[in-house]
């Protein structure tokens, strides 16, 4: 196994691959996602992150874009992994299957998987599961649907005929199809800055709970990340009742939106934190 590991490692570590990696991020990734990707890279190379399951993971970080992350999986497999696939992938499994043998003979396990590699694995796990559920494939048709009908009768209508429409009714699914479309096309901010129901509902929120000082700060700047953040939230949470993990794997989502549309200050609203193993709100 050393010797074959070895030769693995050399071989990754080499000056052609490394170029070839770094021309893969740079035309694909962005600053973040490449981060995220080079901390699994890293793991993969440790024998604590399984070859095959690069897929899962790049659908993960791209937030279920399927076609973007298949073809990054064919161009890490083809121009990178193809000559080591087979054999990293044993190296993992016996690597593995020696830490288990260590754990059930009681004896001390030489090299731990770190706690953020395991949670980094569990977030892709759990982020995978809550996109392929039917409630989440049920909200990809319901932006489809929206995006064609806004196509048509114009963006401006949809906060004041379909968001609050939705949420009134309970429907999850489609407020949260609203929600993606307005990420989708750059205009979460400008869309909730001048609606007056926002306004008026949450200035009084934030005075009931933090003061007139705060509602008062609101108002000057209604669209700005902490309080439209913390508003989605509350929505999310409270009057839809999706749990807190759920609410933030879905702001995971709209930060990507967000993100590609250009609307960077919603960039960074939710994440995956690998210490703790779970999905949070940016504070």
């Amino acid at each position: 196994m050393d010797q074959v590991y070895q030769q693995i490692l050399d071989y990754l570590n080499s000056e052609e691959i490394k170029i070839k990696v770094d021309d893969i991020l740079d035309e694909n990734f962005s600053v973040s996602q490449k981060e995220n990707f080079l901390k699994v890279w890293q793991q993969m190379k440790d024998l604590e992150f399984d070859v095959k399951d690069w897929y899962n993971f790049l659908l993960f970080i791209f937030h279920n874009d399927i076609d973007k992350a298949e073809k990054i999986d064919d161009e890490l497999f083809e121009n990178v992994l193809i000559d080591v696939y087979e054999e990293f992938q044993q190296l993992y499994e016996e690597n593995k299957n020696k830490k288990i043998s260590e754990i059930e003979n009681n004896k001390p396990v030489s090299e731990e998987v770190s706690s953020s590699a395991a949670n980094q694995i569990d977030l892709v796990q759990k982020y995978n599961s809550f996109i392929n559920s039917s409630l989440f494939q049920n909200i990809l048709a319901s932006e489809e649907m929206l995006t064609e009908k806004f196509a048509r009768v114009g963006l401006d209508l949809i906060i004041k005929d379909e968001f609050y429409a939705a949420v009134n009714a309970g429907d999850k699914i489609k407020a949260v199809g609203v929600l993606r479309v307005l990420c989708k096309k750059g205009k979460l901010g400008s869309s909730f800055q001048n609606d007056k129901r926002y306004l008026d509902f949450w200035a009084g929120f934030l005075e009931r709970h933090y003061g007139v000082g705060v509602k008062e700060k609101f108002l000057q700047n209604p669209s700005e990340k902490k309080y439209l953040v913390e508003f989605l939230r509350f929505i999310l949470e409270k009057r839809l009742n999706f749990n807190l993990e759920e609410s933030a794997m879905i702001g995971v989502g709209l930060a990507e939106l967000c993100r590609e549309s250009g609307e960077s200050e919603f960039a960074e609203m939710a994440y995956g934190d690998e210490e703790k193993g779970k999905f949070m709100w940016s504070e």
